[in-house]
């Protein structure tokens, strides 16, 4: 069960694509410099042309995808500032084919003295009673740094909701933060974990379930299931899932017991969780809300690819996401003035061994321009390089 919370002040974030191409300029205006404007950046030949970017600056986590009046919705980690480090806000874009978006602005703020006040971090999208409802985590800390009070076993995440303003509109522009965050305001008691964010969701009947990512030293990561009728009150039952240790892993890192960015569903009834380590997925057995990996794989094995999320659109697909992030320089990043792009949609479906198989989402092929076919060839590892054409 979440410690008491207090009530907070309703916010509300409409900032206009204007408005969000303007904080990027203002509050990034270091990271900018030898920019010459958005005509630069739509110069840029390394700027991918296919992929979801935001308009400057950086990108991070895929967030809330989310299918609603015919419109598909992606938020994401978006920062002013080209460091990992920067604030976070929710950027917002929307599409109606999966290929061509536009970018609507911040969908979410950090709110001064607020539960959020130092970030909206990754979270989910549901549709609750008919109203779009976003479930994330926020961070908060003191004038200390983030390192500086985890060192001191202190958790800086809080679990937050907000609601679109209107639920008519379907491009989902404004949403109001609730005055009950945050809805979780600490980790369970007993526990001394090493993160606490990232939160999905899923229902069942007339409940809602969500996992939340996590992990302890020693133990490795985590996946924290609640339970709540109204998505403001929060149960704990307890985690969802455990790693299985990695002996080759020194579980004495933070980073080696700590899942981030889990997400839970089921795929043909059977079912199937997310984390982001490896962009892997497990599969198993689902019973008393508790779930028993038996097998498992990877989605992408690149490694440039991390913070996988999922969502279901209105033919029941399952469509994957995930953030690519970057090889090039910091000074290289701001200096061209963006970082990190989205990932190709990918079609998620369970193959007949129970594995998971992995295929661009059929809308993309409207991207094709010509085609190439040649003979049945055998090609050895490591063997001769051929030309396909």
């Amino acid at each position: 069960m979440s410690k008491n919370t207090t009530a907070r002040n309703v916010f509300r974030n409409s900032f206009t694509r204007r408005e969000f191409i303007a904080a990027g300029a203002t509050l990034a205006s270091a990271a900018l410099v030898g920019q010459s404007g958005r005509n630069s950046l739509a110069n840029d030949r390394h700027r991918p042309r296919f992929h979801l970017m935001p308009p400057s600056a950086w990108m991070n986590d895929p967030n809330g995808p989310l299918y609603w009046k015919g419109r598909y919705h992606l938020f994401y980690q978006y920062s002013p500032v080209i460091s990992i480090a920067g604030p976070k806000y929710w950027g917002h874009a929307v599409s109606t084919d999966l290929v061509r978006w536009k970018n609507l602005g911040i969908a979410l703020a950090p709110t001064p003295g607020g539960p959020d006040k130092n970030g909206c971090w990754s979270g989910s999208a549901v549709i609750a009673n008919g109203v779009p409802t976003i479930v994330y985590t926020g961070a908060t800390w003191s004038a200390q740094s983030e390192s500086a009070e985890r060192e001191k076993g202190l958790v800086p995440e809080r679990q937050m909701v907000a609601f679109a303003a209107d639920p008519n509109d379907e491009n989902l522009t404004n949403w109001t933060k609730i005055v009950q965050n945050p809805v979780l305001a600490a980790p369970p008691d007993q526990m001394r974990v090493v993160g606490w964010r990232d939160p999905a969701l899923w229902k069942e009947d007339d409940t809602w379930y969500m996992v939340i990512g996590s992990g302890e030293i020693g133990k490795g990561g985590m996946a924290l299931l609640y339970t709540s009728r109204d998505l403001k009150h929060w149960e704990y039952l307890h985690p969802l899932a455990v790693a299985k240790l990695d002996p080759s892993l020194d579980a004495s890192r933070p980073w080696n017991s700590m899942w981030e960015c889990p997400d839970f569903f089921f795929l043909q009834g059977k079912p199937i969780l997310l984390v982001a380590q490896g962009n892997a997925y497990l599969t198993g057995t689902h019973s008393g809300h508790r779930f028993e990996q038996q097998s498992g794989g990877k989605i992408d094995y690149g490694s440039a690819a991390y913070a996988q999320k999922t969502m279901e659109d209105a033919k029941g697909s399952r469509i994957w996401w995930a953030w690519i992030h970057e090889k090039r320089s910091v000074d290289a990043q701001a200096t061209a003035g963006w970082a990190g792009v989205m990932s190709l949609p990918k079609l998620l479906t369970r193959l007949p061994d129970g594995m998971l198989g992995v295929e661009p989402v059929p809308e993309l092929t409207i991207l094709r321009r010509g085609d190439r076919r040649v003979p049945d060839q055998r090609i050895e590892p490591n063997g001769y390089k051929r030309r396909l054409s």
